[in-house]
């Protein structure tokens, strides 16, 4: 039993001290952004509760950091400066966005800071780690009046198609939405799928009155 549970404790430790390191340097490295005393304090006590600060300088951020790729979204600014810059020069109070393949949220979370928290951004987005991951970020900085998420695909008509995983953890991308009609040889290798809801963007926003877009930013794979 004992080289059982040391047997485990091996196997994770590195793997989740690694991500622990990574969460540290990066939330202490973005400190400021806090403006405020105690900021140090709150980086580490934010790492210890594998939460971590969005690198966005305007407004404290703060999104959930449970498996390694999640640390990736933290520097999303670094990672999506045109994005980031499309966003500032774009996005006002009062404006709706569609963030159609939201993963775990950066994008609309610095849309909802940029607009004040006065804005509706629908993000849609069918991956259960992601959409789980995205609520959990919405309930994190309290954005649920701004921020409202769907579990659903977007295609070209209605219907039920099964969604391929490239990888189950949270923050991944590059999973595809199953195509009928296409043969494709390089197809690569998906460890998972499941049925899902897929609407038409006209049909589900006549369906169900969402408000129309001033802004919609596009990223799926597939």
């Amino acid at each position: 039993m004992y080289e059982l549970v040391m047997g485990m404790l091996r196997a994770i430790l590195p793997k989740y001290l690694k991500r622990f390191s990574r969460l540290l340097q990066h939330n202490w490295r973005h400190r400021s952004i806090f403006q405020a005393g105690g900021a140090g304090a709150t980086a580490v006590r934010l790492s210890f509760s594998s939460q971590g600060l969005l690198d966005f300088p305007d407004k404290p951020i703060v999104m959930e950091v449970r498996e390694y790729r999640q640390l990736d979204h933290l520097r999303t600014c670094v990672r999506e400066r045109g994005s980031v810059e499309w966003l500032k020069n774009n996005m006002k109070r009062g404006d709706v966005l569609y963030d159609i393949g939201a993963n775990v949220g950066a994008i609309s979370f610095m849309a909802w800071a940029v607009a004040g928290g006065d804005c509706a951004v629908y993000a849609f987005e069918p991956g259960y780690a992601n959409f789980s991951a995205l609520c959990g970020n919405i309930y994190l900085n309290r954005a649920e009046r701004g921020i409202i998420p769907f579990p659903v695909a977007l295609g070209a008509e209605n219907g039920i198609l099964n969604f391929q995983y490239t990888n189950l953890s949270a923050g991944y991308a590059l999973h595809a939405l199953e195509d009928p009609g296409r043969l494709d040889p390089d197809t690569k290798e998906y460890v998972f799928c499941h049925p899902v809801l897929v609407f038409s963007l006209d049909n589900f926003i006549a369906e169900f009155g969402l408000k129309m877009p001033n802004h919609i930013k596009l990223d799926v794979d597939g």
